[in-house]
């Protein structure tokens, strides 16, 4: 897969306006938020197109990428920053980012599938409980 140049094909044959403005409005809130950001956007993306879950990953990893890049930006500007933390939080992200990828291309889909609902169904459990 390495090298190869995939094209993204849209379940419906042209990239849907409700996929463009849940991802638009799910960037948004993820550059803000970002509980839960990656499962409910794999959600969408694998509703939306018709592609492999490994993929789908892929794409989710680039568009949450830059929803937080944006985010940062914002705070950067707009806030005090402990650099701190942010430099902790970078290299962690970046190292389990690096390991989530290997990870995830090597998984069979149907159990990409089920730890996706699994830790969607825990984060969502935990966030209305707490």
């Amino acid at each position: 897969m390495r090298g190869r140049r995939t094209r993204v094909k849209p379940a419906g044959g042209l990239l849907s306006v409700p996929l463009l403005a849940a991802c638009t409005i799910l960037g948004v809130y993820g550059g803000y938020f970002g509980a839960a950001q990656g499962v409910i956007l794999v959600a969408f993306l694998a509703l939306g197109l018709d592609e492999p879950m490994q993929l789908v990953n892929g794409l989710k990893n680039i568009a949450v990428l830059s929803a937080n890049v944006a985010g940062s930006l914002v705070f950067v500007f707009a806030a005090p920053v402990n650099w701190t933390v942010v430099g902790l939080l970078a290299a962690v992200s970046l190292l389990g980012g690096r390991v989530g990828a290997r990870v995830g291309r090597r998984l069979p889909a149907w159990v990409f599938r089920t730890l996706v609902v699994l830790m969607g169904l825990v984060v969502g459990l935990r966030l209305l409980l707490a």
